[in-house]
Formats: structure tokens, C-alpha cells, sequence
């Protein structure tokens, strides 16, 4: 029988309570985010910092928009960066909103099959190689936004990246872990630039390490300096163009000067008493959103509760349906009614004379739905979307800005 003891007891307690102390910031840091007048949002905090202080120096969302994407070119290189493009959803302090489109677009030498091999299977060249991208849309995209929203210096908003590339910063353990892996590996390993670039000597760099990118520094100070003409038409552009030509890409001169971004109307539906905004075609994803919402607006899969098997399985019959139409009918920025002329509710504000499709039925499982067939769409002519102007402002002085 073991023997109570006053002064173990005592220190037990007091190593438990030390425990506690350490663990509280880690429970306190799992608690929701709240601000009264802006916040800003990203996946890495060194560019989350750089939009908060873009804020706190007098820029508005956009200005904060654009620091983010600048500074996610060098902390995120595998989503944010300058050899890509995106969708920016704004919606204005006074009530507009506006839909940027600066997505990558097909250099003018693609053809159909390029990406097929002579035996009629697809290749690798469109996941790895110089004839994997398309005509970059970052930098048109983040200067358009900025001449016609924004309200700093489009300098002083590309500074924070530059710092970053140019002076290093500690290496996070997502970005670490992600270097080290065995298919990016493999992949760096057919570029010599990439392995200059991404390895340390040849090395793997280890998480906290410092993680410097002069290039990428200079690059951006020529985009500070010269805007979006350095890019697409400089030092910059011809830097690219010439790597490309060397190791048989197909972007040229000409895609890089005829790259524009488009300003479009954003898509408009409901969801009980909500307004939603959200984007057109070429994307997806916000028609698909309202035909979902639709779907579900209405049925009562809420009363299950939130994360029960019932919702769930409400949840993931909407998207079957969405993803079938998605699957059969064609997205196209030319003609944007097309997506958005799947219906989603018999109340849709969008598109009132079109037939409901069919909700998901809640006997049914995963195990013994049947195969699920794109709904066929209404002879009839489609109906275009239409903008809204739901008020929903982050910052009372300038605009709710998603980027993607």
C-alpha cells in the first residue's frame, strides 16, 4: 500500500498546473478570430501579417488583397505565385460588387491533343514541363485590381515580398515537409533551376530554417518599379519567353502581351433569407454553390443536426447531383448561362422559370444510390446571371475581397 505524501502531492500539483499554463495558449489559439473593422485571411501567416499591416497603414481590402498574393508568391509556392492566376470577388463598401477574372488562359500554340502521346494516352506534359502552364494571370490580375480599387502606392504594396524574398524567412513545416517529399523531389529533380532554387547545396532544407529567394526578389522589384509591363512585356517577359523557347515550351512574346484581365458580373442566388455572391463562369464553383444551396433550401436536412450521418448524407447527394451537371454541361465564359442555367429551388431569384432538379432523397445510401445522370437542360433559353448588391461590407471603408 502506497503512502500519501503532503510534499509529492504538492509538487505533483504544481507541475500540473505549469502544464496547463503552457498548454493554454496552444487551447486559446484554436478559439475563432475576432475583429471590429478588417481582417484578413490567407494561408500563411507571414502574408496574413503583411495584409494586416497593409490595413493598418491606411490601404483598403484590395490594397491588402494585393499584398497578400504578392507576398504568397514567395512564402506559397506551390498555390501563390506569379506564374499563375486566380478569380477576385469584390464586394464595395456602397453596395457594388465585381467579379476580376485573371485566370491563366492557353498560350496561342496549344492544340487539342498536345497532350497526348502517339499511342493516343495522355502524357505528363500537362502536370510537369514547360508545356505544362498557361499564359500567367497574377501580376495582369493584381494591377487591374489595383488601378481601379485600390488606394495606396501599388509600391508600397509590393514591399512586404520583396523583403521576404530577398532577406529569407523562417521556413514553415507544411512548406518543409512538402520540399521533402518523394514526388516533388522527383520532380525538382529534372529541373537544375528548381534544385537551385528549392534545395540548399543540394541539400533539403530543415523546418525554422531561413529560406531565401534572391531571383524571385529581383523579379518583383521590376514589378514594383515597372507594374504589370514588366511582366508581360520587359525584362521579365523575355526572361520567360527565352527559357520557355529553349526547352520547348509554347509561351511567347505575343501571349504575354495579349494576356487581359476581365472584369465580370458575379452570379446571384439564395439561400433562406440570405443574398449570395459569388462567381461566373469560366469558374464553377459559384453556380455550383447556389444550384447546392438550392438543393437543400427547404428539405430540413438541418433539423438532423450539424455533422450528423443525416446531414451529411444530404450534404454529399447535393454535390452528386452538381457534379454529374457539372461533368456533362460545358462552362464557358462566352456563354455563362450555361452552367448558370442549371436550377437549383422553384424561389431561385435567378433563374425563376427554370425546373427544380431533382433533391436528394434521404433513404437512399452511397452503398445503393443509382448512377447519378447531369440534368438535362430546358429548351427554352437560358437565363443570364445578374449582379446583386446584398451589403455585407469586412471593412466599413472598402470591400470584402476573396481571391482564388
Amino acid at each position: 500500500m502506497r503512502k500519501y505524501c503532503p510534499k509529492a502531492f504538492r509538487a505533483m500539483t504544481c507541475l500540473a498546473a505549469v502544464a496547463l499554463l503552457v498548454a493554454a495558449p496552444a487551447l486559446e489559439a484554436r478559439q475563432p478570430v475576432h475583429a471590429r473593422h478588417a481582417m484578413v485571411v490567407s494561408r500563411e501567416t507571414h502574408a496574413t501579417d503583411a495584409g494586416v499591416a497593409t490595413l493598418q497603414a491606411g490601404g483598403n481590402a484590395i490594397d491588402a488583397a494585393v499584398t497578400v498574393a504578392m507576398a504568397l508568391a514567395v512564402t506559397h509556392p506551390s498555390a501563390g505565385n506569379l506564374g499563375g492566376g486566380g478569380f477576385m470577388l469584390i464586394r464595395l463598401a456602397d453596395g457594388r460588387s465585381t467579379f476580376i477574372d485573371f485566370r491563366e488562359r492557353a498560350p496561342n500554340a496549344a492544340t487539342h491533343d498536345m497532350y497526348l502521346g502517339p499511342d493516343g494516352k495522355p502524357t505528363k506534359d500537362s502536370l510537369v514541363g514547360y508545356r505544362a502552364n498557361g499564359i500567367p494571370g497574377t501580376v495582369r490580375g493584381m494591377e487591374y485590381a489595383h488601378s481601379k480599387y485600390g488606394k495606396k502606392p501599388w509600391k508600397d504594396l509590393l514591399e512586404p515580398a520583396i523583403k521576404l524574398a530577398r532577406d529569407g524567412f523562417p521556413l514553415g513545416y507544411g512548406l518543409s515537409e512538402s520540399l521533402r517529399s518523394k514526388n516533388l523531389g522527383e520532380r525538382l529533380g529534372q529541373f537544375p533551376e528548381a534544385k537551385r532554387i528549392f534545395l540548399k547545396d543540394g541539400a533539403l532544407y530543415e523546418f525554422g530554417e531561413t529560406f531565401k529567394q534572391p531571383d524571385l526578389a529581383r523579379t518583383l522589384e521590376r514589378i514594383q518599379k515597372k507594374g504589370a509591363k514588366d511582366f508581360y512585356e520587359g525584362e521579365t517577359a523575355r526572361l520567360l519567353t527565352a527559357d520557355q523557347k529553349e526547352h520547348g515550351g509554347t509561351l511567347t512574346m505575343e501571349d504575354l502581351r495579349d494576356y487581359k484581365a476581365i472584369e465580370r458580373k458575379p452570379v446571384e442566388g439564395k439561400y433562406r433569407n440570405f443574398g449570395i455572391i459569388t462567381a461566373p463562369p469560366p469558374s464553377s464553383g459559384g453556380a455550383g454553390i447556389i444550384q447546392m444551396l438550392g438543393m437543400l433550401d427547404g428539405s430540413g436536412y438541418e433539423k438532423a443536426g450539424a455533422g450528423s450521418a443525416l446531414e451529411l448524407h444530404w450534404e454529399a447527394e447535393v454535390m452528386r447531383r452538381y457534379f454529374a451537371d457539372r461533368s456533362a454541361i460545358p462552362i464557358s465564359s462566352k456563354s455563362p448561362s450555361s452552367l448558370c442555367s442549371i436550377p437549383n429551388t422553384s424561389k431561385s431569384s435567378a433563374h425563376p422559370s427554370t425546373p427544380i432538379r431533382p433533391r436528394p432523397h434521404p433513404p437512399l445510401s452511397p452503398a445503393t444510390s443509382p448512377h447519378m445522370k447531369p440534368w438535362k437542360p430546358p429548351t427554352t433559353p437560358s437565363l443570364t446571371p445578374k449582379a446583386t448588391r446584398s451589403p455585407s461590407p469586412i471593412r466599413s471603408t472598402a470591400a470584402s475581397v476573396p481571391v482564388s
